[in-house]
């Protein structure tokens, strides 16, 4: 049974993944170079800019659309499983409130602190305390009060 567990799981990261680079990275590139007169002659430093613009509305996007049905199935999002409705819900309607950079900004920011956690467990200290962001306030709003963003 937890092999099929796994799976599932498997299965929906990689709809996500197909989601994010095969049906929105493309047309979110498309976008922005739509802005450029002449592609082709763009530089690497703005090309590559232009790519991170795309990836990151993609993963705002992916956010948005995904949290509530990966909220609902796990079971360590909240305590007890009779609230994981109400709190998943509140969590996917606070994440539609936010706009594109902060949860980019937020994304950076955990990755950032995930990184030096990690550093931090290698050499046998202390994790440093995780950064407050957009994200992290909704999470916090909507364990204090389920109906908040409803």
């Amino acid at each position: 049974m937890q092999a099929s567990a796994a799976s599932e799981d498997d299965k929906a990261v990689a709809g996500l993944m197909v989601a994010a680079n095969c049906d929105c990275l493309p047309a979110g590139i498309d976008q922005s170079l739509s802005g450029h007169k002449n592609p082709d002659t763009l530089d690497r430093q703005t090309a590559g800019k232009l790519l991170q613009d795309a990836a990151g509305f993609c993963h705002a996007r992916q956010l948005r659309e995904s949290t509530e049905p990966l909220c609902l199935r796990d079971k360590t999002a909240i305590g007890k499983a009779k609230d994981r409705p109400e709190y998943c819900g509140c969590l996917a309607a606070g994440m539609r409130r936010l706009d594109d950079k902060e949860i980019i900004d937020a994304s950076l920011a955990a990755n950032a602190a995930f990184q030096a956690s990690a550093r931090a467990r290698a050499k046998g200290e202390a994790a440093p305390a995780k950064p407050q962001t957009a994200i992290t306030r909704v999470e916090e709003t909507c364990r204090q009060t389920p109906d908040a963003y409803r």
